[in-house]
């Protein structure tokens, strides 16, 4: 969802606009790369839905996936594509899913580190084919 102030609140028609940020190809295609060398779960590439509210609603969230295509849903993502997007700075969203209102899970604080394992992955794959 739009994290942009509008102006004239409620009555601009663009104050309600979803934003599509896409992830940069290269980043993309590093991720890809290295897929296999995470053995913690699966790699889902889709759509991160983010927004600037909290979601404990399991019909909400269906709502969401089915109006906006979203694979996952987070708060965070939508602020970090919005200021990559206006500096030019490549993005890719990269998530791990452990518990959620979903899927019923308990909280696992090893997702931390294997998601940061993983993106290590990513970015290293990512610097090596940068052209000197």
């Amino acid at each position: 969802m739009d994290l942009m102030a509008s102006e004239g609140s409620g009555s601009d028609e663009n104050a309600n606009k979803v934003r599509y940020y896409y992830g940069d190809e290269d980043l993309l295609a590093a991720a890809n790369a290295v897929k296999d060398t995470y053995t913690k779960g699966k790699i889902v590439e889709g759509t991160i839905g983010s927004a600037d509210f909290w979601n404990s609603e399991v019909d909400r969230i269906q709502w969401i996936h089915e109006v906006y295509g979203t694979d996952v849903e987070e708060m965070e993502g939508a602020s970090v594509a919005q200021i990559a997007d206006a500096y030019d700075v490549a993005f890719l969203g990269i998530r791990i899913l452990s518990n959620n209102k979903t899927n019923g899970g308990t909280y696992d604080p090893g997702t931390a580190a294997a998601n940061q394992e993983y993106v290590y992955e990513v970015v290293k794959e990512y610097i090596s084919k940068i052209e000197k």
